[in-house]
C-alpha cells in the first residue's frame, strides 16, 4: 500500500501547523485556527442533541425514520463547522486542497486502469494530530469533517472519514520513543484478546445473550485468540495484564461516566461494604485505569459502552482514551456515541479480522467504519464516525502469517501494478512542531513550486 500524507499539528487553540507533500518532498507550513465561539457553540450543541437522538431511536422505534433524517442534517453542519475552524486560513486549506485534488487525479487513473473490482492500493491519510494545550479540541467530532465541493457545493462535499474507501481520518498524539522498543515491535503470532465484561449490578446488567453473540464473532476470526474476564475487580484485571503471555489488546465492555470507567468494588476495598451488595461499582478514573499498564502495555485497547449505559458513559469512555493514549499505549479505539451491540461487533469483527491479517491499526479502523456504512440505509446514518481511533504508531498490531501474506498478495496484485512501488512513506513525522526549528535552514531547490513560505522538511 503507498499513502500520501497530509498532517495537521494542532498545537493548541490557535495555531495549526500543516505538513503536506509535493514533488517528492515533504513541506511544514503554519497557520491559525478560527475562534468563532459561535461554531464551537453549534459543535457542542449539535453534538449533544445527535447522541441524545440516537438514545431516543433505540427507545422509540416507530420515529427511527424521522430521527435519522434529522441526524444526517445535524451531521453536515457540525462537519462544516469543523472543516471551517480547521481550515480558517487560506494557506493550511490552499495546501490541503491541492494535496487532494492531486491524490483524487491519481486514484481516479490508477482505478481507470484496473478491473471494476479491484481497489488501487493507494490512499490519503488526512492525520489529525492533537498536542497537550490543544486538549479542549481533541474533545470534538473530528470523524464527521465535512469537505466541500468546489465552489462550496455541498452536493458534491463528502465525510473524510466515510463512503470513500480511499480516504483515511486518524487522530494522533506525538510518538514516544518507547513505542519503538524491541518488545513493543509486531512479530508473526496468534492475536491475543483479552474481553473485559464490566457490568456492576447497580449500574445494569450487560445483556449476556448479545455479549455472548459479539464475543463468538471475535472467536470466529482465524489467528486470535480470546479470554473473557466477567465482572473483575481492579486488582483482577492487573493479574489478567501481567498474565505470562500478556494480551496484545484489551477489549473493555461496561459503563462509564465523565472521566471514569466502572469495575467491580472486591471485599478487599477499603469502601467495601457487605451492605452494598454483589459486585457494587467502583469508579476508576481515566489515570488510575492507565496505571494498569505500568508493567505492560498492550498494543490496542477497544473501550465501548454496553447496551443500556447511561448518556455520560461516552464521554467516559472518550476522556479515557486520551488519558490511555497519552500513557504511551500505541492506539486506543473508543465509542463517542451510543451503537447497538448489533453495530460494535459488526465493526469489531472486521477490524480484529483486518489486524488479524497484518493490517495497519489505521487500515483496520477504515475497514471497520466501511462495513458500518454497508447496514442499510447506506451512510446515511452516524454510526460511520462513531468508532474514534487515537493513535501514536502505525505499525500493525501482528505481523500477517505467512498462508495470510500469501493470500492477501493475490488478492492485491492487480491492484499493486497501477500504483507507484511503497517506498519511503511520506510526512511520516507526526511531530511536526518538533521538526520544524531544525527544518528553516533548509531551502527548495529552485524548481520546487510551493510558497517561499514553505519549509522543507524531507527529501
Amino acid at each position: 500500500m503507498r499513502y500520501i500524507d497530509c498532517t495537521l499539528t494542532i498545537e493548541d487553540l490557535n495555531n495549526v501547523t500543516i505538513e503536506y507533500p509535493d514533488r517528492g518532498k515533504t513541506y511544514v507550513e503554519r497557520g491559525s485556527l478560527s475562534a468563532d465561539a459561535f461554531a464551537y457553540l453549534t459543535i457542542e450543541r449539535l453534538n449533544y442533541w445527535v447522541n441524545f437522538a440516537l438514545r431516543m431511536q433505540e427507545d422509540n422505534a416507530r420515529n427511527k425514520q424521522e430521527v435519522m433524517k434529522d441526524l444526517m442534517k445535524d451531521l453536515q453542519v457540525i462537519g462544516l463547522n469543523l472543516y471551517g475552524i480547521l481550515f480558517s486560513g487560506d494557506n493550511v486549506k490552499d495546501h490541503f486542497g491541492k494535496t487532494y485534488q492531486a491524490f483524487d487525479k491519481e486514484y481516479r487513473q490508477a482505478k481507470a486502469a484496473l478491473s471494476p473490482n479491484v481497489t488501487p492500493e493507494l490512499r490519503m491519510r488526512l492525520r489529525l494530530v492533537f498536542q497537550k494545550p490543544a486538549e479542549k479540541l481533541a474533545t470534538l467530532p473530528w470523524e464527521f469533517l465535512f469537505i466541500p465541493g468546489e465552489g462550496g457545493d455541498l452536493k458534491r462535499g463528502f465525510f473524510f472519514a466515510g463512503q470513500k474507501t480511499e480516504l483515511i481520518l486518524t487522530r494522533y498524539v506525538p510518538e514516544s520513543e518507547l513505542l519503538n522498543a524491541t518488545g513493543a515491535m509486531p512479530k508473526s503470532e496468534r492475536m491475543r484478546i483479552l474481553v473485559v465484561v464490566s457490568s456492576p449490578s447497580t449500574l445494569g446488567r450487560v445483556d449476556e445473550k448479545e455479549t455472548q453473540a459479539l464475543l463468538s464473532q471475535i472467536e470466529s476470526i482465524p489467528q486470535v485468540d480470546v479470554k473473557k474476564l466477567l465482572n473483575p475487580t481492579y486488582e483482577q484485571l492487573s493479574a489478567a495484564i501481567d498474565a505470562d503471555e500478556p494480551p496484545h489488546m484489551l477489549d473493555f465492555i461496561g459503563h462509564g461516566k465523565p472521566g471514569a470507567l466502572a469495575l467491580v468494588m472486591g471485599p478487599n476495598d477499603p469502601e467495601y461494604e457487605e451492605s452494598m451488595g454483589d459486585d457494587p461499582p467502583k469508579w476508576v478514573t481515566g489515570e488510575q485505569f492507565r496505571y494498569l499498564f505500568n508493567t505492560h502495555k498492550p498494543r490496542l485497547v477497544f473501550l465501548h459502552a454496553c447496551k443500556g449505559a447511561t448518556a455520560d458513559s461516552s464521554e467516559g469512555l472518550i476522556s479515557t482514551a486520551r488519558e490511555l493514549v497519552y500513557a504511551e499505549i500505541p492506539a486506543v479505539v473508543a465509542m463517542q456515541y451510543s451503537i447497538s451491540n448489533q453495530d460494535a461487533g459488526r465493526f469489531a469483527r472486521k477490524f480484529y479480522e483486518e489486524l488479524g491479517k497484518g493490517r495497519e491499526i489505521d487500515e483496520a479502523v477504515k475497514a471497520g467504519r466501511m462495513e458500518l456504512g454497508k447496514v442499510f440505509p447506506p451512510w446515511e446514518h452516524p454510526r460511520f464516525g462513531t468508532p474514534v481511533v487515537y493513535m501514536q504508531t502505525e505499525s500493525p498490531i501482528v505481523l500477517a502469517s505467512e498462508q495470510a501474506q500469501i493470500t492477501d498478495t493475490t488478492r492485491s496484485a492487480e491492484g499493486a501494478k497501477a500504483t507507484a512501488p511503497a517506498g519511503s512513506r511520506v510526512g511520516t513525522s507526526a511531530v511536526v512542531a518538533a521538526t520544524s526549528a531544525a527544518s528553516e535552514s533548509s531551502a527548495p531547490a529552485p524548481d520546487q513550486t510551493p510558497a517561499d513560505s514553505a519549509r522543507l522538511v524531507k527529501g
